[in-house]
């Protein structure tokens, strides 16, 4: 399934804009960038500790939903950081490239998977690296889109809705 990744970018964009502007939120360009790249962490964060990855022991798996929401937290703090940097055109991905991250095999530890999506995520913030961005959005991606099963029905529907 292909995403419509443009439109999902678009409303995320103005969902947040409005609850900026709803709350009357004053902020510096840079310190809302900083402020959306921890919220980033922080998301992954949780979605690593909700699907047990660090876990020592087994854990039963989350449900599904509960994956969804912790993912699309994930997906949406990308896209502020892309919004924030002007790097929209860095989500947008060609139907091939979204052919050929669902073609990919499951990542055999996760946890190196997250450990290289932070690295990457902070070379992007301190060495303003675009293509570091682009490639922790590509492993954000596949790790949802794949390692973690999300449907990509239920992700697009999620960003598509305004009354988040």
């Amino acid at each position: 399934m292909e995403l419509n990744l443009p439109a999902m970018l678009q409303t995320a964009i103005q969902v947040e804009n409005k609850r900026w502007y709803d709350h009357a939120y004053a902020m510096q360009p840079e310190e809302r960038l900083r402020r959306a790249y921890v919220v980033a962490q922080t998301a992954m964060s949780q979605l690593i500790d909700l699907t047990g990855q660090t876990a020592l022991a087994h854990q039963n798996a989350a449900d599904s939903k509960s994956v969804l929401t912790a993912y699309v937290a994930v997906v949406d703090a990308f896209f502020q950081i892309a919004a924030r940097q002007s790097w929209s055109q860095l989500i947008v991905m060609t139907p091939d490239e979204q052919v050929a991250i669902m073609q990919k095999r499951p990542a055999k530890s996760l946890n190196q998977q997250a450990l290289a999506v932070q690295q990457f995520l902070l070379h992007s913030y301190f060495d303003r690296q675009q293509a570091a961005f682009k490639h922790a959005w590509h492993l954000v991606l596949k790790w949802g889109l794949v390692d973690l099963a999300v449907d990509a029905k239920l992700l697009e529907a999620a960003f598509l809705k305004t009354d988040r």
